[in-house]
């Protein structure tokens, strides 16, 4: 936008205000030096209290007239969807509906003739960048900073800092995984004598898993077989999969290396 201009804003149905924020625009970046932050205008104002950092927007309204100069207005919004990974009980949860169900009827047997596990492709039904309400408190306590007024930084240019904000968040939200979700799963297994293998989604690919699991060294270091499958014999082999998963295994002193292979081999 230009000074002047005017702008309405109306986010999708459902979606949940994170920050609303105009940028001076440089032309090559935008400026955090100078910038506005909107989200107190929205006419959903008063919901904000009683939702914490997240004001709803469904029946929301942004109006906005530009000062003087170049601008750019970054709307930053959540929309409810899949499991939380980052949510302080999502691993606690999880236990309860998959696994203690199995100690609770045959605990004798958990270790003995229960002794492998196996997570399939596990998708949280999402993928990052994720956002929940732990995130901003985390992020101040850890990183010693309100990551509010940058979050724009991880979809735009906002000079010298964007790659520091972007390693802080990625570094927050993948330590937030593993300790509220990844690590009290592997705890579980580790006190009970089961092996944890898996198939992870990519397969190797390193994007791939960064869409799914934040940080996937990180991550998939909490199974003590990390893997993949290979599943057609008619199409090129997963020997990338193969050599990272070996990499989580070494890096971290696991056991073994998962291969899932004979699945659609034919």
């Amino acid at each position: 936008m230009s000074g002047g201009e005017s702008l309405r804003l109306e986010l999708p149905e459902g979606a949940r205000a994170v920050a609303v924020r105009a940028y001076p625009s440089s032309g090559e970046h935008l400026k955090l030096e100078g910038s506005l932050d909107l989200l107190d205008l929205l006419a959903s104002l008063d919901l904000l209290a009683s939702l914490d950092l997240l004001a709803s927007l469904s029946d929301g309204l942004l109006e906005w007239s530009a000062p003087e100069g170049d601008w750019c207005v970054v709307a930053v919004y959540g929309v409810q969807k899949g499991f939380n990974p980052l949510h302080p009980l999502s691993g606690a949860r999880a236990i309860e509906r998959l696994y203690a169900p199995f100690e609770a009827r045959c605990a004798d047997e958990i270790g003995r003739t229960l002794a492998v596990f196996f997570q399939d492709e596990l998708d949280f039904g999402n993928s990052t960048p994720r956002w929940s309400a732990e995130v901003s408190s985390a992020f101040k306590r850890r990183k010693g900073y309100d990551l509010e007024p940058e979050l724009a930084a991880l979809w735009f240019d906002l000079g010298p800092r964007t790659q520091k904000v972007r390693i802080d968040y990625a570094d927050v939200v993948t330590q937030l995984s593993e300790e509220h979700y990844f690590k009290p799963v592997f705890e579980w297994h580790e006190g009970h004598g089961t092996l944890f293998g898996h198939d992870n989604l990519g397969r190797g690919d390193i994007a791939e898993g960064h869409r799914a699991y934040g940080d996937p060294f990180r991550t998939l270091r909490w199974f003590s077989a990390p893997g993949n499958d290979d599943p057609h014999l008619q199409e090129p082999r997963r020997f990338m999969g193969f050599k990272v998963n070996s990499s989580v295994a070494h890096l971290y002193s696991r056991p073994r290396v998962w291969n899932e292979g004979f699945y659609g081999s034919g």
